[in-house]
């Protein structure tokens, strides 16, 4: 299940049925197992992090308990969580050193100070809630997710005061949460196939989508980190894929991962994922009993631009977008839309047809194709975005079409 990459670039992965830690070398190709003190037979890991001291901490919901591991001296200590069935989530590190946890049945947050053992919960001022992705920002605010109120949420300990975002449920089903060095908070939505970005200075929220599989009716985005670059990284669970966005050029670039044997559909369950400090991304095969690798430094071979990024329109107009690749390719590519018009990505109360839709194969000459999109009447006026992509089977270039739908007259 979880995974986390250490500074020497050593892959941690827990085995649940095993209940086993794993180091993985990726330069000797060597797996190394730790057997964890733990008394039941299944280990339910959710969250899993390596500290600035280079300790390996992860949750276990099945016993109730957050674990240290040492990898100096291969010991393990169990912290026992103070509410009963909380079912420890997600982990992260604060900039002193603190780890913070979300309780996903407890609703609550919690934290561990690593130098004396000690915990304190604090429970969210809300009936119902589910604390899941857990991030924490410059200035020791701790930010998370909550699944089951559609919200996200800031703690700050120091009061100690919490504070719901957005004022009305906008966001479904969120999950993963990230909060990226100029304060932007990102996340997914599990729920969908839509992610976003929360601007706490403006109280704004912009969202994307995904671009559609065809497979199931959602993608559904999952986790989310964020690389050294400013990059943000996602799985998508039903989607198949791991997925990077660069919010400077709007481009979403999506990794099919190769189909797999047992699981439904192929779907691999890339329940996680990590970021080594090569920039290399590593993430499990929960179904498939692997962990695996995108290698970030192979150049994406085609690229996509579009003639307008931003429009104004009205409903019941048409736009007129060209669209064009350029790279190289071997075998067809094929062009599609999405967009944030419904929680699954596909359009709504709007049409768009590519022509031409498909390039046998792209050399260094451009491909030019001309996307022509119909907004019905009935179309709320309000701010969409379209995410224009192009797919060879391997990966899904993707950049975004700011759509303002303004009332008419």
């Amino acid at each position: 299940m979880a995974i986390t990459v250490d500074q020497s670039g050593d892959v941690w992965v827990a085995a649940t049925n095993a209940t086993t830690l794993i180091r993985f070398n990726p330069a000797s190709n060597k797996f190394t197992e730790f057997k964890i003190p733990i008394s039941v037979k299944v280990l339910s890991v959710w969250g899993m992090v390596v500290d600035n001291r280079g300790m390996i901490w992860f949750t276990s919901a099945d016993d109730n308990s957050l674990w240290r591991f040492s990898p100096i001296n291969g010991s393990f200590k169990q912290y026992p969580i103070p509410t009963p069935r909380s079912f420890p989530m997600r982990i992260a590190i604060d900039n002193q050193g603190g780890v913070w946890f979300t309780e996903l049945f407890g609703g609550k947050l919690g934290h561990i100070n690593p130098r004396s053992g000690e915990i304190v919960e604090y429970k969210v001022p809300r009936d119902k809630s589910g604390p899941t992705g857990v991030s924490t920002d410059s200035e020791g605010n701790v930010w998370f997710a909550d699944v089951f109120a559609s919200k996200i949420a800031k703690f700050n300990p120091k009061d100690p005061t919490y504070t719901e975002y957005p004022p009305t449920g906008s966001i479904f089903s969120p999950t993963g949460l990230a909060v990226d060095s100029r304060g932007h908070v990102w996340f997914l939505e599990h729920g969908g196939s839509l992610f976003g970005k929360f601007t706490p200075s403006d109280n704004s929220t912009v969202k994307y989508a995904t671009s559609i599989t065809g497979t199931y009716p959602t993608t559904l985005p999952y986790w989310l980190a964020i690389d050294k670059v400013g990059n943000i990284w996602f799985n998508e669970h039903s989607g198949n894929r791991i997925a990077r966005f660069d919010p400077k050029s709007e481009t979403l670039v999506e990794y099919e991962l190769p189909k797999g044997k047992i699981g439904t559909g192929g779907i691999v369950n890339a329940l996680h994922f990590a970021i080594a400090p090569d920039g290399n991304v590593w993430f499990t095969e929960w179904t498939e009993n692997k962990i695996a690798m995108i290698n970030t430094s192979l150049p994406i071979k085609f690229k996509l631009n579009v003639s307008q990024r931003s429009i104004s329109t009205t409903p019941g107009s048409s736009i007129k977008i060209e669209v064009s690749l350029l790279g190289r390719s071997d075998g067809p590519i094929g062009l599609q839309t999405s967009g944030t018009f419904s929680f699954t990505g596909k359009l709504l109360n709007a049409t768009a047809e590519f022509r031409p839709q498909y390039v046998s194969n792209l050399k260094n000459a451009p491909f030019i194709s001309d996307l022509t999109v119909k907004l019905e009447q009935s179309l709320i006026p309000r701010e969409y975005v379209m995410t224009v992509g192009a797919s060879d089977g391997a990966i899904v270039y993707s950049v975004m079409v700011h759509l303002e739908v303004r009332v008419e007259g």
